[in-house]
């Protein structure tokens, strides 16, 4: 409560200090939403996204997570990554740095870590905004 009230009402610095040790800090992870008091929050994951010459790679740390709770989508330009298991509750979508084929996904998962890797579409590339 005194966090509370040091953050709301306190100076810059006090304010601060609540901020970095707020209680998502510790795991990295990040409420995305809350989707309703019976089933707790969902968090985003911790991505990384690398672009080869011919594939773009996803990895996506996914903490205490049974591979079979694990869904990825993909579509030309987005890619969604949720876990909806009884421990743990986790999305993510990204827009991808290139056009890629949906139909080339593949997916490795190892000791929490989620790799997925889609090759490019030759010859296209999405606009930055």
């Amino acid at each position: 409560m005194d966090d509370m009230i040091r953050q709301a009402f306190g100076s810059r610095k006090e304010k601060e200090k609540t901020q970095r040790n707020g209680p998502y800090q510790f795991r990295g992870l990040h409420p995305s939403r809350s989707i309703g008091s019976q089933v707790g929050a969902e968090y985003e994951p911790l991505v990384d996204v690398f672009t080869g010459d011919s594939e773009v790679v996803v990895v996506a740390e996914l903490l205490g997570v049974g591979k079979d709770y694990i869904e990825v989508n993909a579509t030309n330009e987005k890619l969604r990554l949720w876990v909806n298991s009884p421990k743990s509750r986790y999305y993510k979508e990204l827009t991808l740095p290139a056009r890629v084929d949906p139909k080339t996904l593949a997916t490795f998962y190892r000791n929490g870590v989620l790799e997925v890797r889609l090759r490019k579409q030759i010859g296209e590339r999405l606009s930055t905004q």
